[in-house]
Parts: structure tokens; C-alpha cells; sequence
């Protein structure tokens, strides 16, 4: 007899669902340490497995403790939706040791659209390694050949580990060399109401994974939208309601699936987009046609 029981454990910093077949053997991860509680698997999670544990912690404008999430070993059928769409790598799933996504696997889901490319002609060591210092994630690792003259020495390689990267772009905005581009999978919007914001608040900007929030000069947050990742941990933790974040859309491959229609219209604003696409398309010809006028 087949049987379906689902194992709940902590291991090394990981929440673990185990599930075992004659056959199979299944894990899910969930990395406690690295995961916001953002609450995208939350939301779309097919079996309502996912439930939010606790609430972030504040306490006079600054956060004391990140709010955690908890999955529910009845209801997960390891499908592998929350492990496509977190912003942060948090979740993986295994099937006999081996990383395996179901809905991937079954062309139920796409697979997202996001890169980082180098090109290691343009950088320069004198830059003293601006985007591995920058990286909130620690994904990129920086060589230097060790050099024997008094020459500078000079940067071979630059690795990203996509295991970790959230795509953020820091990287490609911190670069002094212009020498690194980034696909983010996500488009969206942002709005931050600074008049709700109390005087020396900084919650949004402690909690932001991607470090799109900071302080100006006038002791206000402000967001910059190329680095957000449009997790919502932000909007959801702010105590005045004075953030709104709008996913537009996900960059992905071509699919057909209800799966991920549904999915996709949970998390994005179709009318937004529609409206966000129809504006970018006016100022864009807007802007040929000044180019035209000035020829």
C-alpha cells in the first residue's frame, strides 16, 4: 500500500516536508534565514498550504524581528508554484535527491525570464569590487589574478550564484563601468506616500531585501523602483498603509495552463498593465517623434 504521510521537521536552519513512496522520496526547504514572509506562496498556493506564523516585530520605528511563515504537511502536495515565484529563493523541492519542480516539469508553469550578464572587458579593479560589496544576497564573487609587478591587478572573473541572486539590479546600478546587465522577471510599480510617514520610521527600509528603500535628505523614504523586486513585504509591514506596490507583469516563457493564469492574475494588475504598457507605448512615441522633429 502506497502511502502519503508527509514528514514535518527543522533542519539546519530549514523548515523540511518529507513524503516518502516506495519509489519517490520528496523534500520541500524552506530556508528560515532567508525568507521575508512576503507571503507570495501564501497567495498562491493551490492547496492553501502556506499560513502566515507570525507578524514582523516593531517597535518604535524599527524593525526587531522578521515575520515567518509555516507550511501546512496535510495540504502540500509539493507542486512546486511557491518555489517558481519567491523572490528570494527560499523554497526548494527535491525528488530522490535530485531538484525537481512539478508544474515545470508537467508545462504547467513557465519558467521565469532572469539573467545577469558581465562583461568582464569593461571592468576594472580600481572600482574596488562595487558589486560584490553591494549585493544584499552575497551572490557575486569577484577574482583578481595576483599580480607580481606594480601593476593594478586585474579582475578574471566575475561568478553569480543564481541559487542566491534576487535580481535586484544593485549590481548593474553600482557598477562604475557600466558593465553589468540585469533582467529582472518582474515588472511593476511603486507609490510611497512620504506626508503618512512618522518623523524617524524606518521599518520599510529594514525589512526591504534589495535595499530599494532609503532615507533622503529630508529624513523621508524613498523607493527606487530599478532596484525593487516587488515582494510587497514592504506594503504589507508599513503601519500607516503609506506603500503600494503594483506587480505589472512576469517575464516568462510561453505557456498555456490554467495553473498559471490563475496565478499570474492573483499576483499582477491586468488593468494596470494594460494602462502602464499603453503609457510607456505613448511616451515612446512621443519621444520619436521629437527626435523627428529635431531631425
Amino acid at each position: 500500500m502506497t502511502t502519503r504521510n508527509t514528514l514535518k521537521y527543522i533542519s539546519k536552519g530549514n523548515l523540511v516536508l518529507e513524503r516518502k513512496t516506495p519509489s519517490t522520496r520528496q523534500i520541500l526547504k524552506l530556508n528560515k534565514k532567508i525568507c521575508i514572509a512576503c507571503n507570495i506562496c501564501k497567495k498562491v498556493c493551490p492547496q492553501q498550504a502556506v499560513k502566515k506564523l507570525s507578524k514582523s516585530i516593531i517597535n518604535k520605528g524599527k524593525l526587531i524581528k522578521q515575520g515567518t511563515v509555516d507550511l501546512d504537511k496535510k495540504k502540500c502536495n509539493f507542486c512546486g508554484e511557491c518555489a517558481i515565484l519567491c523572490p528570494m529563493n527560499a523554497i526548494k523541492i527535491e525528488k530522490n535527491g535530485i531538484e525537481s519542480i512539478p508544474v515545470l516539469e508537467k508545462d504547467a508553469f513557465p519558467i521565469l525570464i532572469k539573467d545577469v550578464k558581465i562583461n568582464i572587458n569593461k571592468c576594472n579593479s580600481l572600482c574596488k569590487t562595487e558589486c560584490q560589496n553591494n549585493c544584499p544576497v552575497e551572490a557575486l564573487q569577484v577574482t583578481m589574478n595576483n599580480s607580481e609587478t606594480n601593476q593594478e591587478p586585474k579582475i578574471t572573473k566575475i561568478e553569480v550564484d543564481k541559487q542566491k541572486c534576487i535580481y535586484c539590479k544593485i549590481c548593474e546600478i553600482t557598477c562604475p563601468e557600466a558593465a553589468i546587465t540585469v533582467t529582472k522577471p518582474v515588472e511593476g510599480i511603486t507609490s510611497l506616500l512620504q506626508n503618512r510617514c512618522p518623523k524617524d520610521c524606518r521599518i520599510c527600509i529594514d525589512i526591504c531585501p534589495s535595499k530599494a528603500i532609503t532615507m533622503n535628505e529630508e529624513e523621508k523614504p524613498e523607493i527606487n523602483e530599478d532596484m525593487c523586486i516587488f515582494c510587497e513585504v514592504c506594503q504589507s509591514t508599513c503601519p500607516e498603509n503609506a506603500i503600494n506596490i503594483t506587480r505589472m507583469r512576469f517575464l516568462h516563457s510561453e505557456v498555456n495552463s490554467g495553473a498559471w493564469n490563475e496565478a499570474s492574475k492573483i499576483l499582477t494588475s491586468s488593468e494596470l498593465s494594460i494602462k502602464e504598457l499603453d503609457s510607456k507605448s505613448t511616451r515612446k512615441r512621443a519621444v520619436v517623434t521629437k527626435n523627428i522633429d529635431r531631425g
